[in-house]
């Protein structure tokens, strides 16, 4: 009778272990990547007229910062300005 069991038991882990399906990492290559949580140093600002801006609430998929012309404020008139 235990010998039935321990049987079971066996094949019950056997089937178990092949049933779970095996792991494969796929390596991708980052050609670029960047973020303003830091700084704007990796950026080309023109005019002036870009700022780095703190969320009033942060958001987990959004980030903490963004960049933003002159934070809260409008586009200043007759500006002609770009971030790259």
């Amino acid at each position: 009778m235990w010998r039935n069991k321990l049987f079971l038991g066996v094949m019950c882990l056997a089937i178990f272990l092949v049933a779970i399906p095996t792991a494969k990492a796929e390596v991708v290559e980052v050609i670029f990547s960047d973020d303003f949580e830091t700084d704007l140093d990796n950026w080309q600002v023109s005019n002036g007229v870009w700022d780095l801006c703190l969320r009033a609430e942060p958001d987990p998929d959004l980030g903490l910062f963004y960049v933003e012309t002159k934070c809260g404020e409008n586009y200043p008139n007759n500006t002609d300005s770009r971030r790259a």
